[in-house]
């Protein structure tokens, strides 16, 4: 069976080079050249999902699925890459990035965020065993523990000034906390109504933070004070686009069909990303995932750039002065979903894009079989499917008045190298493997799951969501609200009627106390502002 190269599943670039991981070694390309070098894969043989280079372009760090975390030195002059050294992370990793002083941030899927030094520590004594470093991850003798959240830990930050460390997780917290003394948590970021899985701060506006997730808003913030500039819906641009859904899981009881509320004109093809057959459930949400947030400058415009997850399509806005005013967004419709971006270095700004080429071949939407290949996938590939398949790469122009052009067909003295480099021997593998590779996780792992959270007492089920729409739209203070209804709502409902000047102190407490003590086993020291943290109003280091 003919063999394809590895799909690149993350981007990372600084001023001088891009990286880019696929399959178990990461690529350097440097666009000055240009030239392309692919890093020894024998170090592990598991796929490379995160990757990030210093900011003085010296160093790279990967993490792979088997908890493999590399950093690699960077030469430019002949370009050359070398292992510096490897290390075992505890968890699956969420999210990778440098400080400004080089040292190795990583947040993990359980919600934990690590700080690695560059080089291994020496380790004085005995090395506590994997249960021990599992149970109490304080206990790692190769990090420090910054930070923690009860849920998935989707993304992080270190603020332009190096003194804050702003984190995001799936429950819809978005925490500012001291750096790198973490423990003091300087404030949360209210107001999301979903989860939060993407955040930037453009280097233009150092005081403003984008953030967006699961729900229908981009929101812009003044992370210095906590206070929400504005918010622009994103749905109308983002829903056509979406091409991957998520498996189904089957409901505990089977029921009626599970049917989402549509939006306006939902093309018919569209509509099996609301309803799923009887006795079988989709999760929460619009099947949407903001992926990544970045920005470019062009001329005097701060172009911001954003994608989801799944979704063909890369978006754009220049970044309003403002906020109140939502701006006028530009969509690039892709041929298929796009995987990951970054800004190519150089004077032109431009950007690299990575596309999943292999969807609609090898890959589809899973059935109630929760199989998600094709027959293609077994039988094998045509000559003409495989040479489309390799053919993973765009290039795209960014205008000054934030539109998006696609100048692939014109960019092939920057592509050639990198796609010899992707097709060395150890960067193919068989169209049966790479149809199997999850590049979606996050479409199932982050949205909820109506009747299937190990916290639906809190949650809330379907049932009890009947106050929903009042306390999202903000309607909830204009409305008398009866002792039944305010039991049925969960926490976080009850919670946006305080917000709106409905007393329901007493409700919240009580449901609380109800759900601590049914949690009790899983609380941990440090979290939402919990024993072990101290939480400070003053933004004053």
């Amino acid at each position: 069976m003919a063999t394809i190269p590895y799909p690149i599943v993350a981007l990372a670039s600084s001023q001088s080079h891009i990286v880019a991981a696929a399959g178990p070694s990461i690529t350097v390309i440097d666009s000055a050249s240009p030239s392309a070098i692919s890093s020894d894969p024998s170090s592990s043989t598991s796929v490379v999902r995160l990757t990030a280079i210093s900011a003085d372009g010296k160093h790279i760090a990967s993490l792979t699925d088997d908890k493999v975390l590399t950093t690699y030195n960077l030469s430019s002059s002949p370009l050359s890459l070398t292992i510096r050294n490897t290390r075992n992370a505890l968890k699956k990793g969420s999210h990778l990035s440098f400080s400004s002083d080089n040292d190795i941030i990583l947040s993990d899927k359980v919600g934990d965020i690590h700080r690695y030094p560059l080089d291994p520590k020496p380790i004085e004594g005995e090395r506590p065993p994997p249960f021990i470093l599992n149970a109490d991850p304080s206990r790692n003798p190769d990090a420090d523990l910054l930070a923690g959240h009860v849920s998935i830990v989707t993304a992080h930050l270190i603020t332009p000034d190096g003194k804050h460390l702003i984190t995001a997780d799936r429950d819809e917290h978005i925490r500012l906390s001291r750096y790198p003394r973490s423990y003091v948590i300087e404030r949360y970021l209210f107001g999301t109504d979903g989860f939060v899985s993407a955040l930037h701060i453009p280097p233009s506006d150092p005081e403003v933070l984008l953030s967006a997730g699961g729900e229908n808003a981009i929101r812009i913030w003044n992370w210095t004070t906590g206070e929400q500039l504005g918010r622009f819906d994103i749905w109308q641009e983002v829903l056509p686009h979406r091409r991957v859904r998520c498996a189904m899981r089957k409901l505990k009881r089977a029921g009626k069909k599970a049917r989402l509320d549509l939006p306006a004109n939902v093309e018919v093809q569209q509509q099996e990303f609301y309803t799923a057959p009887q006795g079988w459930l989709l999760p929460t949400g619009q099947g949407v995932c903001v992926k990544k947030i970045e920005s470019v400058q062009v001329g005097q415009e701060t172009v911001i750039l954003f994608s989801s997850e799944g979704c063909a399509a890369l978006h754009s806005f220049i970044l309003p002065s403002d906020p109140v005013s939502p701006p006028f967004i530009h969509t690039l419709p892709l041929p298929y979903p796009l995987v990951d971006f970054t800004a190519i270095p150089g004077e032109d700004v431009r950007l690299l894009l990575s596309l999943d080429t292999t969807w609609g071949v090898l890959k589809q939407n899973p059935g109630l079989d929760g199989v998600n290949t094709t027959s293609k996938a077994k039988e094998g590939l045509t000559e003409e499917e495989g040479e489309m398949i390799k053919q993973s790469l765009a290039v795209v122009q960014v205008e000054t008045s934030g539109q998006l052009v696609d100048i692939t067909s014109g960019s092939l003295t920057l592509l050639d190298p990198v796609y010899r480099t992707l097709q060395q021997s150890h960067q193919l593998i068989n169209p049966s493997t790479i149809a199997n590779l999850n590049l979606y996780g996050n479409l199932s792992l982050l949205p909820r799951w109506p009747g299937l959270e190990e916290d639906d007492d809190l949650a809330g089920t379907n049932e009890q969501n009947a106050g929903s729409e009042a306390t999202q739209n903000g309607d909830g203070a204009g409305k008398e609200w009866t002792a039944d209804e305010l039991e049925k709502m969960n926490v976080k409902q009850l919670g946006r009627l305080r917000s709106q000047g409905v007393a329901v102190e007493e409700v919240i407490a009580r449901k609380r106390k109800q759900g601590k003590g049914k949690k009790s086993d899983k609380n941990k020291d440090i979290g939402e502002g919990g024993d072990g943290a101290e939480v400070v109003q003053s933004i004053d280091a």
